[in-house]
């Protein structure tokens, strides 16, 4: 897991100049727990200027697989939603891209606490899901009994590595990160044309 000095070296290195000319009205909120869709956010942030804001919980949550996949699904069942570091000011954005892992074919604890604590109102929400190949309907119904916003559709991000056949997959993200290799597993046509179409 990245500590927030690393988090900060990363971002920079992957996002350039895009991170201190952000004039968009758009912001990019999301959680990664493997950087499957830090990856991905950090690609639209390069595409759109938005500026990115990411989730964190208190508590941190299982290094271990099969650990994590007891506890999301206890939290999804029991409607468990962990406390946050921060409270992002979002006043000034009229469109948020929400990036959203997908546990137990919902979203993910840490978003819904986002959800659920923060004023969307007259915004915009554009979800993208990352996910190994399952349905992400129950977890665009979920976004939208949670905030009272206009929620576009969702892009679902099938990501080529899974943490269930990768068990070191945060490990490995980071080195590709740090090489530069971050975005070679992207379909970058794809979500461009989602992007110019959102």
């Amino acid at each position: 897991m990245l500590n927030r000095r690393d988090f900060i070296k990363f971002s920079i290195f992957l996002f350039g100049s895009n991170l201190f000319a952000n004039t968009s009205k758009s912001a990019i909120v999301y959680y990664s727990r493997t950087l499957n869709t830090h990856i991905f956010a950090s690609f639209i942030s390069m595409q759109t200027g938005a500026k990115l804001f990411r989730i964190q919980t208190k508590d941190s949550y299982p290094k271990d697989y099969d650990e994590m996949v007891k506890l999301a699904y206890l939290q999804k069942q029991n409607s468990i939603f962990p406390k946050l570091e921060t409270k992002f000011d979002l006043s000034q954005f009229d469109t948020i891209f929400l990036g959203v892992p997908l546990w137990s074919l919902d979203i993910c604890a840490p978003v819904k606490s986002f959800l659920v604590n923060s004023d969307l109102n007259d915004k915009t929400i554009i979800p993208f899901i990352s996910n190994a190949g399952w349905s992400i309907d129950m977890a665009v119904k979920s976004i939208k009994n949670l905030c009272d916003a206009n929620v576009l559709d969702a892009y679902s991000f099938v990501a080529k590595f899974k943490e269930k056949t990768k068990r070191d997959l945060a490990e490995f993200n980071t080195n590709l990160i740090a090489n530069d290799e971050a975005f070679l597993n992207l379909e970058k046509e794809a979500i461009k044309k989602w992007l110019q179409n959102s």
